[in-house]
């Protein structure tokens, strides 16, 4: 496949969402699926096999026991506990590649791409991302001629982004701060030229991101009106119409958190639950409200301070290396403006944004693999200068080392001749 006619595709297997994106020689773009350009990576698993995205969440409503929001997160354990047994977590994360790769190759007209690129957290061991890579081989081994998928660690895929930012100088140091729907994970990233490349070791938080922000909202939202254990009550509730109010004041609280990103406040609605709720009730939700729930720090659950912290931790605990270009914020809760200020006040530098974060990774790894294959060169990765090696021994010539050989002998026999002496005395 010549280059002008060669294509790539990357996936982003998020915690809540999944995205893909497709690079040519026409530049890089969103792979829409069903329309959308974001996937949720909920799967549901009925009698006749799996549902994923959208359609899952919409049948979870009322059969729970089928669905997991966030397959990632069962990864380490390696199983899902789905319909009363354990499912392979290979199986559900195989079921979110195989609509996407579908969707791509019919949109390249059946060509296979130069590259399969699949993303991965930059903490992630080994054997999770062979998880990941079987899940993707297994979703495109009915399409003929497709390569294997390779890995790409996420924060280097989303630095490749600052490569169109003007100030970011050829040779800097970044630290990629990623806060997406179900971890923070932050990764100081060097960059040389077109290159990149890990510095230190990165660093996260499990269960920190939208998805926790949002469940903590939706209990201050129903606690607000005097219901402050509703939410739960209705999460767990083994009535299924109570589940989906449940799932429904969740997925307003997503909204209205979303807003007070552009607004100081919303109103919000929670629908009618007896007997806590006898009828719709009305709450509003301001900017400082959330920001108190979300801040994080000494005493609260962990939130946006705790996220800056590691990049402090990280920049103080990483190797020598360029200066620092800024702290380059990604994925979709990285919106909230109280991060940027954050930044700034504990680094000192208005953090860098490009683009949309949320699709940061994505792009950033179609944009690596189509740079791979449209033209390939050799990496370098910045590195701190090597000390000087130390001076030379100074060596003795052959005919001085013998000498001083001669010489230590005739000291040994005079010190065993003078022992023999005292012993005969005795």
């Amino acid at each position: 496949m010549d280059a002008v006619s060669a294509w790539v595709l990357a996936v982003d297997f998020g915690t809540t969402n999944t995205i893909a994106a497709v690079g040519d020689a026409n530049g890089v773009r969103t792979l829409t699926i069903d329309g959308r350009p974001v996937m949720p990576s909920a799967v549901f698993l009925n009698e006749s096999g799996w549902i994923v995205g959208e359609a899952a969440v919409r049948f979870a409503r009322r059969r729970l026991d089928r669905f997991e929001r966030c397959p990632k997160r069962a990864i380490p354990d390696r199983v899902l506990f789905l319909a009363g047994h354990d499912v392979p977590v290979v199986d559900a994360i195989t079921a979110v590649f195989r609509p996407i790769v579908h969707e791509a190759a019919q949109q390249s007209g059946g060509r296979p791409p130069a590259a399969f690129v699949v993303t991965h957290p930059a903490t992630w061991a080994g054997s999770r991302v062979q998880i990941l890579q079987t899940a993707a081989a297994i979703a495109a081994r009915d399409l003929p001629g497709w390569p294997s998928p390779y890995p790409l660690a996420e924060p280097v895929a989303a630095a490749q982004r600052t490569m169109d930012i003007a100030v970011v100088p050829p040779v800097a140091r970044l630290v990629v701060l990623d806060l997406g729907g179900g971890t923070v994970d932050v990764t100081v990233v060097d960059r040389n030229g077109a290159y990149l490349t890990v510095a230190g070791r990165p660093t996260g938080i499990d269960s920190l991101g939208g998805e926790d922000f949002d469940l903590r909202l939706a209990r201050w939202m129903t606690a607000e009106v005097g219901a402050p254990a509703l939410f739960d009550r209705l999460a767990m509730s083994v009535n299924p119409e109570e589940r989906e109010r449940a799932v429904d004041i969740r997925d307003h609280a997503r909204l209205v958190k979303e807003q007070l990103s552009r607004q100081s406040a919303v109103p919000a609605q929670l629908p009618k639950s007896p007997p806590e709720l006898p009828d719709n009730t009305p709450v509003l939700v301001n900017k400082l409200e959330l920001e108190k729930l979300i801040r994080g720090g000494d005493g609260a659950e962990p939130g946006l301070i705790d996220a800056v912290d590691l990049v402090v931790k990280s920049l103080s605990t990483a190797p020598p290396g360029p200066p620092l270009a800024g702290v380059f914020l990604v994925g979709g809760s990285s919106r909230i403006p109280l991060l940027g200020t954050l930044v700034v006040e504990r680094i000192g530098q208005v953090p860098l944004k490009h683009g949309d974060p949320t699709t940061a990774v994505a792009d950033g790894a179609a944009r690596h693999a189509l740079a791979a294959v449209t033209a390939p060169a050799p990496v370098h990765y910045w590195a701190p200068p090597p000390p000087p090696p130390p001076p030379p021994r100074p060596q003795s010539s052959g005919r001085g080392g013998a000498a001083a050989a001669v010489v230590i002998g005739l000291f040994v026999i005079l010190a065993l001749l003078a022992v023999f002496a005292e012993l005969a005395a005795y």
